[in-house]
């Protein structure tokens, strides 16, 4: 009996996705095993020194002057990114209010974003490993049945195996990757939080300061050279001319 050529078709297709499924549950269980180890490694250095009291720091930042405020921030057991995003809004003092307001929201959304990305690579791993995985399971089943037919036991059990093999490859990776997004994703929210407070109390401290006529500027380093090289070089030219005017009195 000729088989039909649609049937053979698909069956060729879904038959040559195996080895590409296969691939990419190992991938996937690598990028799994990756997510896990930054996970933990970010509890040992950031996470479990994250013990910033908000309210204390509230305070430290409310008593301390423009000089102090560097120091503050430094000595906090925020972690770094947020101590980033914090300076980054300190750095830009001298702007008027409404350009530091904007400074402040895009500091704490690229802080956001950063550890969001890796949350939603573990969400979308979650989500996907158990659909290959599942295509991993009922691709060997076909051939598997086949050679049950012609009773060939012997293909029927290795095709078991690998339909086995790839289901807890798949739902292993899931279930990782939905641990370490449901963790990350508490992390993020007190990150998220403690940086909104704090960024909300150090643009009105700012503005404070700058209402007092407190609020200190130190321009780079760059523009004090460069003034200084001018009036160097303004006093030398000066001398040049009053020595020339000497000597033609003489």
């Amino acid at each position: 009996m000729m088989e039909n050529p649609i049937i053979a078709a698909i069956s060729m297709i879904s038959q040559g996705a195996m080895y590409p499924v296969i691939v990419a549950l190992v991938l996937m269980l690598l990028v799994t095993v990756v997510l896990v180890v930054t996970t933990v490694v970010e509890y040992f250095t950031e996470r479990r020194l994250f013990k910033v009291s908000v309210p204390q720091l509230v305070r430290d930042l409310e008593e301390s002057d423009c000089q102090g405020i560097p120091g503050t921030i430094a000595a906090s057991d925020l972690v770094k990114r947020q101590k980033i995003a914090l300076m980054q809004l300190f750095n830009v003092r001298d702007l008027p209010q409404e350009a530091r307001w904007n400074v402040a929201k895009r500091a704490v959304y690229e802080c956001g974003e950063h550890y969001r990305r890796r949350e939603a690579v573990a969400e979308v791993l979650a989500k996907i490993a158990p659909m290959v995985g599942l295509m991993g399971t009922i691709i060997p089943l076909g051939p598997g049945l086949q050679a049950l037919s012609t009773g060939q036991i012997g293909d029927l059990a290795s095709a078991l195996v690998v339909a086995f093999d790839t289901t807890v490859l798949g739902l292993l990776s899931a279930a990782l990757c939905l641990l370490v997004a449901r963790v990350r994703n508490r992390w993020n929210t007190d990150y998220a939080n403690a940086l909104d407070s704090l960024t909300g109390t150090l643009f009105d401290k700012l503005a404070d300061l700058e209402e007092a006529g407190d609020l200190e500027y130190v321009a780079p380093s760059f523009e004090l050279q460069s003034a200084d090289g001018e009036e160097d070089a303004g006093e030398k030219a000066a001398g040049e001319s009053e020595e020339d005017a000497h000597g033609k009195d003489e």
